[in-house]
């Protein structure tokens, strides 16, 4: 991930040539390049977890995550629609790990948790 936020500051560098205005291709060479980090940065998060570690956090990055923290085998059942169960027309409730609902009350609101819910909060950071 560190060579392309080199890449991505190197375009940055050449923004604007000759003191001229914007390339339309330097800014959509920009947005790819931090489309493909952020792809990149999960990818590599959801392999740490898969393996049993954590990306970062409270403990450090490198704990120990218990299996039920993180329920997905492989990359390919990292993303939030598997974890929440939702692949299959479900919901996260069918696994046996159902939203647990409550009332927040410094904003008045519901707010729901549960083992699939908090597997997706982080994978995805």
């Amino acid at each position: 991930v560190a060579s392309l936020g080199e890449e991505r500051d190197a375009v940055l560098g050449g923004r604007v040539p000759d003191g001229g205005g914007y390339d339309g291709r330097v800014e959509a060479a920009l947005d790819a390049i931090a489309r493909l980090e952020r792809c990149w940065t999960w990818i590599g998060r959801a392999e740490r977890l898969c393996a049993g570690s954590s990306p970062a956090g409270d403990s450090g990055p490198g704990a120990p995550v218990p299996p039920s923290a993180w329920p997905a085998r492989g990359l390919a059942d990292a993303g939030a629609v598997r974890l929440l169960g939702l692949h299959s027309g479900g919901d996260a409730s069918s696994d046996g790990g159902g939203d647990a609902r409550s009332v927040l009350p410094s904003l008045s609101c519901d707010v729901y948790d549960s083992p699939a819910r908090r597997a997706v909060l982080l994978s995805c950071g």
